[in-house]
C-alpha cells in the first residue's frame, strides 16, 4: 500500500513497521523534528496529517510549537532581512553594486540591526516586490513623527539609508526590477562638528588622573592623539606596542622621533583597524608613551593582555562573545560620561562657564574628529593624515568635510602662514635689490 500522506515514512524493524512522521530538510531547519507515530498505520496517518496542518498553519503565520522558528516567506521582507545578514552584512558599492570583499563593521552591524529591526516592524511580511515609492514615502513620515516632542531626524534618516541598502541588495538577488527606496527625499542630518579644545582635553585627562582612573585618562589621550575609533582601541593587545625600525621611516623623521625618547627607541602602536582593516603603525612619543608604559605594567600586574582595561574590575573592555562586548562598550562610554561631567562641574565651579558647556556636549567618537582636525590645523597633507587614521586617500579626501571643519585654528594658521611667505618674499626681494 502507497502511503500519500505527506512526511508519513514506514520504518520496519524487528518488532513490525512502525510509522514516522518525517519534516522536510527546510523544515527540519526550522526546528521541526521527527515524530513516531506507532505501529496502528490509520493512527498514524491522522497524526501525520495533524503534523501537516501545524506547519500549514505555522506557513501562514499562526500559531506554532515554542521551539520552532517564525515562518519566512520567501521574498518577503523579512526573509530579504535575514539573507541579507547570512551574507554578512554586504556593504553598497559605487553605482549600487554588491561586491564579497566589504562589508560594514561589527559596531555598524549593530546599528543596522536596530534599523532592521523597525523596517521588519514596518513591512516584515510584506513581498518586498510589492514597496512601491509612495510606500517608502508613508514610512519616512511615520519615522518623522515627533516622539515626546522630539523629531529623531537622525534615526529617521538612518533607518531609510538602511531601506535602501536593503532594497539594493534584493535588487541584486534578482527579487525587485527597481529600488524603491532608492530616493526617499530626506536630507542627511547635519554632520556632527564637535572638536575637544585643548583646555578640554586638559581637564578631561586632570579628571581622569583625580578619579585615580589612568587607564581611562590614556584611553582619551589615544583617541586623540592617534584618531583611532574606540572599538579598535578597546581591543589594542600589549603586543601591539611595538619599537618602529629605522628602515620604515625617512631618516630625517627617525632621528627627530628617537631623539624625543628617553632611550632612543621609536615606539608605536599597530593597529589593524575593524572597519578598513588596514594596518596602522602610528608612534607615540612624550606623554602617551609615558602612559602606555604605566598602563602596561599594570595591566600585566592583574593578568591583562590588552592596553585598554576597565581598572575598577580589572577587566577587559572587550569579548569574544558579541553581547558581552557590547555591554563592556556601553559601560565605558558610562565611564567617560563620569569623567565628562567630572570636569564639566569642575570647570563650571572655577567660572569656566563656557568650557563646562563644551565638555558636556563632546563624545567619545569626536576624539577621532579631534586628531584630524589637529593634524589638519598643523597643515598636514591629506596622505599624511590618512597615514595616521587609517583611512584610504580617497576616503580621508571624501571625508574631510565631516571630520576637520573650518576652525579658527586653522584660519589663524592660515594666516600666520601666509604672512610668514609674504615676509620671506619680501626679504628675497630686497636682497636682490
Amino acid at each position: 500500500m502507497k502511503i500519500s500522506v505527506p512526511g508519513l515514512v514506514p520504518k520496519k524493524s524487528a518488532k513490525g513497521t512502525r510509522y514516522y512522521w518525517t519534516p522536510s530538510p527546510t523544515l527540519r531547519k526550522a526546528g521541526w523534528e521527527n515524530k513516531p507515530l506507532g505501529s496502528d498505520l490509520n493512527a498514524a496517518i491522522e497524526a501525520a496529517k495533524e503534523c501537516n496542518e501545524k506547519v500549514a498553519n505555522w506557513r501562514t503565520g499562526g500559531a506554532k510549537p515554542r521551539a520552532i522558528a517564525k515562518f519566512v516567506a520567501r521574498a518577503t521582507v523579512d526573509h530579504v532581512i535575514a539573507q541579507y545578514k547570512a551574507d554578512g552584512y554586504p556593504r553598497v558599492k559605487k553605482g549600487g553594486k554588491f561586491g564579497d570583499d566589504r562589508f560594514i563593521g561589527e559596531n555598524t552591524r549593530i546599528e543596522y540591526d536596530s534599523k532592521l529591526k523597525a523596517i521588519a516592524a514596518w513591512a516584515g511580511s510584506e513581498p518586498i516586490a510589492a514597496i512601491t515609492p509612495e510606500n517608502v514615502e508613508v514610512f519616512r513620515d511615520a519615522l518623522l513623527v515627533p516622539k515626546k516632542g522630539v523629531v529623531r531626524l537622525t534615526t529617521a534618516h538612518g533607518t531609510l539609508r538602511v531601506l535602501r541598502t536593503l532594497c539594493a541588495y534584493a535588487k541584486s538577488k534578482k527579487w525587485i526590477e527597481t529600488n524603491p527606496a532608492l530616493d526617499f527625499d530626506l536630507p542627511a542630518p547635519p554632520p556632527r562638528q564637535q572638536v575637544a579644545s585643548p583646555d578640554a582635553r586638559a581637564a578631561l585627562l586632570a579628571a581622569a588622573d583625580d578619579a585615580g582612573e589612568p587607564n581611562m585618562a590614556l584611553a582619551m589621550l589615544l583617541g586623540w592623539k592617534i584618531g583611532q575609533r574606540e572599538g579598535d582601541l578597546l581591543r589594542t593587545l600589549q603586543t601591539q606596542y611595538v619599537e618602529i625600525p629605522s628602515y620604515k621611516l625617512d631618516a630625517e623623521v627617525f632621528a627627530s622621533l628617537s631623539a624625543m625618547a628617553p632611550d632612543g627607541r621609536v615606539m608605536g602602536i599597530r593597529l589593524r583597524q575593524g572597519k578598513t582593516r588596514v594596518w596602522v603603525e602610528v608612534p607615540v612619543v612624550a606623554e602617551e608613551r609615558m602612559r602606555i608604559e604605566a598602563a602596561i605594567e599594570a595591566a600585566r600586574g592583574v593578568g591583562i593582555a590588552t592596553l585598554l582595561y576597565d581598572e575598577r574590575d580589572n577587566k577587559t573592555w572587550t569579548s569574544g562573545d558579541n553581547k558581552e562586548r557590547r555591554s563592556r562598550a556601553m559601560y565605558f562610554q558610562r565611564r567617560f560620561s563620569e569623567l565628562r561631567q567630572r570636569a564639566s562641574d569642575k570647570a563650571k565651579a572655577g567660572g569656566a562657564g563656557e568650557l563646562a558647556e563644551e565638555l558636556l556636549d563632546l563624545q567619545f567618537r569626536d576624539f577621532r574628529r579631534t586628531c584630524v582636525v589637529v593634524l589638519g590645523e598643523l597643515g598636514l597633507a591629506d596622505q599624511l593624515i590618512a597615514a595616521i587614521s587609517g583611512h584610504s586617500l580617497d576616503e580621508t579626501k571624501r571625508i574631510l568635510e565631516v571630520y576637520m571643519p573650518r576652525t579658527t585654528g586653522m584660519a589663524a594658521r592660515a594666516i600666520m602662514l601666509s604672512a610668514e611667505r609674504d615676509a620671506r618674499d619680501a626679504k628675497r626681494n630686497e636682497a636682490s635689490g
